[in-house]
């Protein structure tokens, strides 16, 4: 029988997947345990070096950093660490001393040597920053100098702090549709897309006029799945004028492929090439259509014409794939793949696509070569390539669709990600008894390969053929949850499922159920009246939602702050506020709505923020009589 891994393994293990889910703090938590265990390994220094230096804590990566130098002097990867250290605090000259040092222990370290060239080109620029920094040391309540000093990291690539900064002159005040844009771009390459997708929407709110942001805000929406939406971003954004349209067109006729509305996509992807007609995505686009229509020779065409002018084009590839096994073209498929996929490691639609169809082959009798081969050891090892590309993109996106929408049916069936996931998820919680809804919170909020929606569905499948009606209507109730939108999210069918478990005595279910319950009422109040009336059920609500062992902390502290909130608002409508603490009401509406943004998941996150919605209407609307 095998040996348990060593703690000390165990732990570093567990940083690793909260590091690669976004989960930095709780990244360094596991490495100091591990290290606590095992002081020796200098792995765990070199990854905490990682995890500290993302929360912006730079004096204590650099000392883990400088460790793995001291038990290890040869090691170039150490040395490209501590520089990338070094730049972040703005101090190239130490960069480039670091950078410098992994170049001559291995010349062929091109991440070193391109870091290098940057470095130097920025002479100037990270004086001119160290100079803000300073500025920003000496008045560190001037919002406007945390604003600029966030928007020049953010051109330079120091995307997390860039963040913290702009988030910072946003809790001086600085709350303007500039820094929201910008906060939406910043989000939205650090990956975090539910954030950019809210920070884009405040930015619109506050510029009405700004193409740009709508463009920015419909690619998210397309992106993550929200076609329906996405299509009304683009078509409000051609409506203005603005010299972009042919990048407009072709996001609107992306968002209604989505929808399948073939005829109104085509017509969007023609406007875009009578504006631009070297525009690789919209001839690709016309013949994804084409395709999709049964039109091989006219996808063909398109397809060919795509290439002609971008040959990276990911759209075109993908299509030229699908052809290829149309016609039986398998071998010229995967030679094509592998070829391009060589030249752009770091594309994960790419990796994706080649681990798939590899896949398929290896499905297909007398395909691939002899195990031994050199062709298939060299495949093998690009393939494992891909296969890491994939993961590490799908641990941070934490969703198959944007890889997936325009696959055959036959490489869809060939991954068997989702229907492994669906089974996994089904088996916990068949075992779990009264359980069921602490162990579904867990599974669907820890970060995995496949996203939660499309287990709860696979589960729900495997339950059904199991005969077990009840889990199965558990699972696709919040499977439609979190299939919406995060503005309306449909909760109706949650609630029956939630009530007929708290008849069954299933833990925790009476507490949600009143939750979505509550939901519903708040995005269905029309009056100040009935929201008002609303506050005391919320704060008993929080409380009940906290009860230990409570599964939903988060929801339950949010909660009492909105309940602290209507109490102030109602203080505010009787007048037993001054009238110029009004405005710092709607604020702390604002604030709220941040909160929630930032600590409640979906699906209780999204129930919620439509409550907010609508407490913002009515509160927006109401004239107080004096």
């Amino acid at each position: 029988m095998l040996e348990d891994a060593p703690l000390e393994h165990e732990l570093h293990n567990l940083g690793n997947d909260c590091y690669r889910s976004g989960q930095f703090e709780k990244a360094v938590e596991f490495y100091c345990r591990a290290i606590e265990e095992n002081g020796r390994m200098v792995e765990t220094f070199f990854n905490r070096a990682l995890a500290y230096a993302r929360l912006g804590e730079y004096d204590a990566a650099l000392n883990d950093a400088t460790y793995v130098i001291e038990q290890n002097a040869s090691l170039p990867d150490a040395y490209y660490l501590r520089g990338r250290i070094h730049e972040l605090r703005l101090d190239d000259r130490a960069a480039l001393a670091d950078y410098d040092r992994a170049i001559s222990l291995n010349p062929d370290f091109h991440a070193a040597v391109e870091q290098r060239t940057t470095v130097v080109s920025r002479e100037w620029t990270y004086r001119d920053l160290r100079n803000l920094r300073a500025q920003i040391a000496i008045e560190p309540g001037n919002a406007y100098l945390c604003f600029q000093f966030g928007q020049r990291l953010l051109l330079i690539g120091h995307v997390d702090d860039a963040i913290r900064y702009l988030e910072t002159a946003r809790e001086l005040g600085f709350a303007f549709g500039d820094l929201w844009g910008e906060l939406g771009n910043a989000y939205r390459q650090s990956r975090q897309s539910v954030k950019a997708i809210a920070a884009f929407r405040q930015a619109i709110r506050l510029n009405p006029t700004d193409v740009a942001l709508f463009a920015h805000l419909g690619q998210l929406l397309t992106e993550s799945g929200h076609y329906r939406d996405a299509v009304q971003v683009f078509r409000r954004a051609l409506g203005m004028p603005g010299d972009d349209a042919a990048t407009l067109f072709c996001g609107l006729g992306s968002a209604l492929c989505g929808l399948k509305k073939w005829d109104e996509a085509r017509e969007a992807f023609q406007r875009a090439l009578d504006t631009d007609p070297r525009l690789p995505e919209a001839a690709a686009g016309m013949g994804l259509i084409a395709w999709r229509l049964g039109n091989r020779a006219r996808a063909a065409q398109w397809c060919r014409a795509a290439l002609e002018l971008s040959p990276g084009a990911t759209e075109a590839i993908v299509l030229s794939v699908n052809l290829a096994l149309a016609e039986g073209a398998l071998a010229t498929a995967m030679e094509m793949l592998y070829e391009v996929f060589q030249g752009n490691s770091e594309d994960y639609r790419l990796a994706y696509l080649l681990w798939t169809v590899d896949s398929y082959a290896r499905k297909q009798p007398g395909f691939l070569p002899d195990e031994g081969s050199a062709v298939l050891a060299r495949r093998g090892k690009t393939r494992e390539t891909a296969r890491r590309v994939v993961r590490s993109a799908l641990k941070h996106r934490n969703d198959l669709s944007f890889v997936q929408r325009n696959l055959c049916d036959e490489l869809l069936a060939s991954c068997p990600v989702c229907e492994e996931a669906g089974e996994a998820l089904y088996q916990k919680l068949i075992t779990a008894g009264n359980d069921v809804l602490a162990v579904l919170y867990r599974e669907i909020r820890q970060p995995a390969l496949v996203p939660s929606a499309e287990r709860l569905q696979g589960a729900a499948r495997v339950a059904r053929m199991q005969d077990e009606g009840w889990l199965a209507d558990v699972c696709l109730a919040y499977a439609e949850v979190l299939v919406g939108t995060p503005e309306a999210p449909r909760v109706e069918g949650l609630v029956r499922v939630l009530t007929r478990l708290s008849q069954r005595g299933v833990d925790h279910a009476e507490g949600i159920r009143d939750l979505y319950r509550f939901c519903l009422e708040g995005t269905k109040a029309g009056t100040v009246h009935t929201m008002i009336g609303l506050a005391p059920r919320v704060f008993r609500l929080a409380l009940t939602i906290n009860k230990p062992p409570s599964i939903l902390p988060e929801t339950g502290e949010f909660l009492i702050r909105l309940s602290e909130w209507l109490e102030r608002f109602e203080r505010a409508a009787r007048w037993v506020l001054p009238a110029r603490e009004w405005p710092e009401v709607g604020d702390d509406l604002a604030e709220l709505r941040n909160n929630l943004v930032e600590n409640v998941p979906p699906p209780e996150g999204w129930a919620l923020a439509s409550v907010l919605t609508n407490f913002g209407c009515i509160a927006r609307h109401y004239v107080p009589i004096n």
